[in-house]
């Protein structure tokens, strides 16, 4: 059983990142806090099953440092958020609202609530609360301010259920103001050398996106979830977890996982397989 214990342990400090310090927003941060409240414990509580007893206070703790440690390994290794903010950032520089909706509702929670965030820091410096759409007479400017508005106010994950969606004219100004926010600044970078020896340069702007990495770990980001997961059950319940999992037939601690995983925003992440295939990484 010590053994066990060690091994826990020693596989949670292995999720730490290497520089120490992880990479998640104030954005990010209370997300995590709004999805592992009070319910949400007890969404996980009552998935485990009533042959457990967990300290709530110390579940919660530990499953917001792994939630935590899950955002940071993404942020890190998030070759697919990348991907997803440049399709996005295409999309709604093609003004095409219907795909710009949809992509904006499959990128993970952390990242599209980033979005939404600067969307708020930048109605903060533009508008006086009090002078609201007062600043300009020039419709698309309106239009441009309205929706960034809106953007901030967001609560819902799709455009296409929220308020931007009845009114058609917004929905190219809602474009745009996506389109500026998937990128800040910029730099030049030199083309290929023309036949005349000349070499053309572009501007190519900064992303709010991780960098493309070589050999990205796959499910990388749900490891070290599920690795925390462990420490939190063990201190929440002083009990260890199951190490394996069977699909027809999952035990508590399994069905705990799948129902994090859930809140997480990964249901499609396969939490026995991350269970029985934990050991061999």
């Amino acid at each position: 059983m010590r053994q066990r214990r060690a091994g826990v342990a020693e596989g949670a400090r292995n999720v730490k990142p290497p520089t120490g310090k992880r990479v998640v927003s104030k954005a990010s941060l209370k997300h995590i806090e709004q999805v592992f409240d009070e319910a949400g414990i007890d969404e996980l509580v009552k998935a485990a099953g009533p042959t457990v007893s967990f300290d709530k206070a110390k579940l919660r703790r530990g499953v917001i440092e792994a939630a935590k440690a899950y955002f940071d390994r993404q942020a890190r290794a998030g070759n697919t958020i990348r991907k997803q903010i440049l399709a996005l950032r295409a999309a709604a520089k093609k003004r095409n609202f219907e795909q710009v909706a949809g992509l904006l509702s499959e990128l993970p929670a952390n990242v599209r609530q980033d979005i939404i965030s600067r969307a708020r820091r930048h109605v903060a410096r533009e508008l006086d609360p009090d002078q609201r759409f007062a600043t300009t007479t020039e419709p698309d400017e309106r239009s441009r301010l309205e929706a960034y508005c809106l953007l901030g106010a967001l609560r819902v994950p799709d455009l296409r259920k929220g308020p931007i969606l009845a009114d058609p004219r917004l929905h190219d100004a809602a474009c745009a103001a996506i389109y500026e926010l998937c990128h800040y600044g910029g730099r030049l970078v030199q083309g290929r050398t023309r036949p005349s020896g000349r070499a053309s340069t572009t501007w190519e702007p900064f992303l709010f996106a991780p960098k493309m990495k070589a050999y990205p770990k796959i499910r990388d980001p749900e490891r070290a979830f599920l690795r925390l997961l462990q420490l939190a059950w063990l201190e929440a319940t002083g009990t260890m977890p199951a190490r394996t999992a069977h699909q027809d037939n999952p035990g508590p601690f399994a069905r705990f996982a799948k129902a994090a995983l859930k809140r997480l925003g990964a249901p499609h992440v396969d939490a026995i397989e991350l269970i029985n295939g934990l050991d061999e990484q």
